[in-house]
């Protein structure tokens, strides 16, 4: 298994980091997880390509997490195109909805090979992976999902944006890397995103063997990532390390 970080960023323009994205590639299979403004191009920068994708997987529908959606089903209709396979699209409770309204009546539909948008289950298998999801804390507003991918007795758990909450601890239990949502210091904590402080808690509580700190707004610290580290490692013994982008993950 292999995880690169297409974007580690937020909401917020950053010449540093992308809004989010993830390419876990498992066994010739490549999946996506979010597709914010921008990945499309972070992915081709990759030296990957949009149409090599066995599947994307959208934690929920904020504009930071979904940006380059439109643009990716646009992209699918272009001439050129050579996929033939169909291409899942899975996410939270009302995904199906959000594409009915806000990106097909926008683009249209391929006309090459089907798009099958789908509410995830508890429980998927894509080839050799099983993806297991689990709801988070995140919004009001909307739904929110995790994600864990497992195959060859290995496990990938990414939160999406998310609160402290048992559930995710669960998800997280034993993985062998979780990419969490890191928005801030305890000292800036955000209702409905993790503090460091917290993604230490997850780590430790779930048995997890490494952690990568995501979804980094700006903090007022003198060195932000190492206000990060220092404060996830009150709580978190193992492995611990700020997302980057284009960082490649073997796990």
């Amino acid at each position: 298994m292999k995880l690169t970080v297409l974007g580690s960023g937020t909401g917020i323009p950053s010449a540093a980091r992308n809004a989010p994205g993830y390419l876990l590639e498992v066994s010739g299979h490549s999946f996506l997880i979010d597709c914010g403004s921008g990945i499309l191009r972070q992915l081709e920068r990759a030296g990957r390509h949009f149409e090599e994708l066995t599947g994307i997987f959208l934690t929920h529908t904020h504009p930071d997490h979904i940006g380059d959606v439109v643009p990716l089903v646009h992209a699918c209709r272009l001439p050129g195109v050579t996929r033939s396979r169909p291409l899942p699209i899975f996410g939270p409770t009302g995904i199906d909805h959000f594409f009915a309204t806000f990106v097909t009546p926008l683009t249209g539909l391929p006309s090459a090979f089907p798009l099958e948008i789908a509410a995830a289950a508890a429980e998927e298998c894509l080839g050799p992976v099983r993806v297991v999801s689990a709801p988070t804390v995140h919004s009001d507003a909307m739904a929110s999902l995790a994600y864990r991918f497992e195959a060859g007795g290995r496990a990938v758990v990414l939160s999406g944006d998310c609160d402290w909450d048992p559930g995710i601890v669960n998800l997280a239990e034993g993985a062998d890397l979780v990419v969490l949502d890191c928005s801030t210091l305890a000292a800036g904590k955000v209702r409905g995103h993790l503090s460091a402080e917290e993604c230490g808690r997850v780590g430790a509580a779930a048995g997890a063997k490494r952690l990568l700190l995501s979804h980094l707004y700006p903090v007022a610290a003198d060195d932000a990532d190492e206000a990060r580290l220092q404060e996830c490692r009150t709580l978190f013994a193992g492995d611990i390390a700020i997302a980057r982008d284009f960082q490649e993950i073997e796990i």
